[in-house]
């Protein structure tokens, strides 16, 4: 079995508002050139638990690491949930600040950034002033500023909340891209499944806990129920399966002359997710 070293470790995290649990001991652990998403209902934690990541809350107790150290923030990229550039700037004069805060050469930094716009498709707007900006641009220009130092994890909060389809494409096939080819571990919340599809490894918060952390193969094979539905000449069958086998037999328990159409799928992501975050009793 290949190991693969952690990333990020987060260690036995709780945080408490006014004496109420927000998070109730977290530990998970995140691979390094993992896509790792955490995902869970409003109220669930995921803003909080990324927020101490992000070293903008601290916990009530436990400790967040970064290679078996403390985090350094230039290691690290953020898109945070709320716009947090400067609204007087143009996109481009804000990436400047922010490489210069680096000590990103000006040349280097012209090209860096050169380069981005042109990734996320940013390149017809770069010049406007932020707050001129569309909400779907100013979140584009969100993730170019976490991408900008080229840090080895990119730790996104709803990332693509404003984007349409197009640029939700643009920017995740960028993403992957640096994934595949530069390594870059992809920590993100989202509240879109088909998103959440994408991860390797998913962690599920529900009421404050973890209800499942693993892969998403894992999730899949624990938890997907297989459903068959039969289109009859008259009617609709539908019928939940635990085995191809089962489904084979009680197909063969059928007038076949009756049968137009037939089909046997695995429950969905979506499915799977609220099916763990409605049973309170989940467990790792």
């Amino acid at each position: 079995m290949i190991l693969i070293e952690p990333i990020l470790t987060i260690q036995h995290v709780k945080k408490d508002f006014h004496h109420q649990p927000v998070l109730k001991d977290i530990s998970f652990t995140i691979p390094k050139g993992s896509i790792f998403a955490i995902l869970g209902l409003n109220g669930a934690g995921k803003s909080t638990l990324l927020h101490i990541i992000m070293q903008i809350l601290l916990p009530t107790s436990g400790k967040v690491q970064m290679n078996g150290k403390p985090i350094l923030k230039d290691k690290i990229g953020v898109v945070f949930q709320e716009n947090t550039l400067d609204e007087e700037l143009t996109i481009y004069e804000n990436l400047v600040l922010r490489g210069r805060l680096y000590q990103i050469k000006r040349k280097q930094l012209h090209q860096r950034i050169m380069y981005l716009a042109k990734e996320l498709g940013m390149e017809s707007y770069l010049d406007k002033k932020y707050k001129h900006c569309s909400g779907g641009q100013k979140r584009i220009a969100m993730i170019a500023r976490a991408l900008l130092m080229n840090p080895e994890i990119i730790i996104m909060d709803e990332p693509t909340t404003a984007l349409d389809i197009e640029a939700r494409k643009k920017v995740w096939d960028y993403l992957l891209k640096l994934n595949k080819e530069k390594n870059l571990t992809i920590f993100y919340s989202s509240h879109y499944i088909d998103e959440a599809s994408l991860a390797t490894n998913l962690c599920i918060l529900n009421k404050a806990k973890i209800v499942f952390n693993g892969t998403y193969k894992d999730l899949i094979t624990k938890y997907s129920n297989k459903h068959l539905e039969i289109d009859l000449q008259n009617n609709t069958l539908k019928k939940e399966i635990n085995s191809v086998s089962t489904a084979i037999s009680y197909l063969n328990k059928l007038d076949f002359n009756k049968i137009n159409t037939f089909s046997l799928k695995n429950s969905n992501l979506e499915e799977i997710f609220l099916k763990l975050v409605q049973n309170e009793n989940s467990c790792i």
